[in-house]
């Protein structure tokens, strides 16, 4: 990988790096002090690995090099509420319609530094400094044996977003297409014209060596021509329309069959740690919302219904089979999980909330818990 010389990290440094800690850590790697390597840590989530920065000057660094890239090149992921909505609006308009969905296999990872480095060291739009403190990052990400930009960081999804930033305009000038939108490595686009060997198309424009995935699960076409229903999934929705409307938006297969691994996965440890305050929490956290709050002030809601808002619990039948197959695993006759809810110490109020848990009445009301223990929620899903 191109290197800079230490000219480039002067203490002029003061103009770009506002935030006093920030500016503090920018000289410390200066004098040769490998802060940013020395301060990540890899976990695996879902069996992919996930870097983590574990000082506080660390994460300045990269959240300031990620606001450079999104105020120089708007390099930031799409909204996927706006996203979802603006499929539901062209789904309703009355007029052919050919959707195209895509996936990129290891996205992250696909990204090499090297190219990545190179198209940004030939950005005039970006100081040598920056530049410099973004080559400092993919050394440190690359001597932890992380193949491309990594995962988990503002400046991974910011410097995935600036290298596609092309492909994402090539896509959108192809004759015919009048909607296309990206979330991370999710690609679906909407043309008026069928396509012929579109799959082979979007492959030669996307850069290399990146691949769409083959599995029919992850990349399909959709001929909405005339008046037959047809489904798609995106996003974690599935929509059901024809030629003239949107007739239909529900949970996707794949999000169903997550929520189910979730519940199994809950009730097993609780069977083995007999902890029924994290079974509460756990049941809590897939049923309901939470907020998120922001360093900044701000704060969002998260959860199943906060999340997939667009689903009409009245005509919703993923949330009828959720219901069925949390009452299968609560109440037939071979469930461990009734045995272990009749023993002793167990309170009524606590054994009555886990009988009368109920994904539609949950979407219906939109609870909102408030969790302090997050990881430990999660734990029996990450380790997985």
């Amino acid at each position: 990988m191109k290197t800079f010389s230490n000219q480039y990290l002067s203490p002029t440094l003061s103009n770009d790096l506002k935030n006093h800690q920030l500016l503090s850590c920018a000289v410390n790697l200066l004098n040769g002090t490998q802060l940013l390597e020395n301060n990540i840590k890899i976990i695996r989530i879902l069996k992919k690995p996930v870097v983590t920065l574990t000082s506080k000057e660390s994460k300045l660094i990269t959240n300031h090099m990620s606001s450079v890239l999104k105020n120089i090149h708007a390099a930031k992921q799409q909204n996927r509420a706006s996203i979802v909505s603006n499929i539901i609006q062209i789904m309703d308009e009355d007029t052919e319609k050919y959707v195209y969905r895509y996936d990129i296999k290891r996205f992250y990872e696909s990204i090499h530094p090297n190219l990545i480095y190179n198209k940004i060291l030939d950005d005039h739009l970006i100081s040598p400094k920056n530049k410099e403190l973004i080559r400092l990052f993919l050394d440190a990400i690359e001597s932890h044996s992380i193949r491309g930009v990594g995962r988990g960081t503002s400046l991974s999804t910011a410097l995935a977003e600036y290298y596609m930033k092309e492909m994402d305009k090539a896509i959108r000038d192809i004759e015919g297409v009048y909607y296309y939108a990206r979330f991370v490595d999710d690609i679906i686009i909407v043309s008026y014209k069928k396509k012929v060997n579109f799959r082979s198309i979007i492959q030669d424009i996307l850069p290399k060596p990146m691949e769409l995935h083959e599995s029919n699960n992850k990349c399909f076409e959709v001929n909405l021509d005339n008046t037959d229903q047809k489904e798609f999934s995106y996003l974690g929705y599935k929509f059901h329309a024809n030629k003239k409307k949107c007739i239909k938006v529900d949970l996707s297969d794949n999000k169903v069959k997550k929520i189910k691994f979730r519940l199994t996965k809950a009730f097993i440890e609780y069977s083995k740690n007999m902890d029924i305050n994290l079974l509460i929490k756990r049941i809590k956290y897939i049923t309901g919302n939470r907020f998120i709050e922001l360093k900044n002030g701000l704060s969002f809601c998260v959860g199943l219904s906060a999340s997939y808002s667009k689903i009409n619990p009245e005509n919703s039948t993923a949330l009828v089979e959720l219901d069925n197959y949390y009452k299968s695993l609560v109440f037939s006759r071979n469930s461990r999980v009734q045995k272990v809810l009749l023993r002793k110490g167990i309170s009524l109020t606590r054994s009555n909330f886990i009988r009368n848990v109920s994904f539609t009445s949950s979407f219906k009301s939109k609870p909102i818990y408030h969790f302090k223990d997050i990881n430990e929620i999660k734990e029996c899903w990450n380790n997985a």
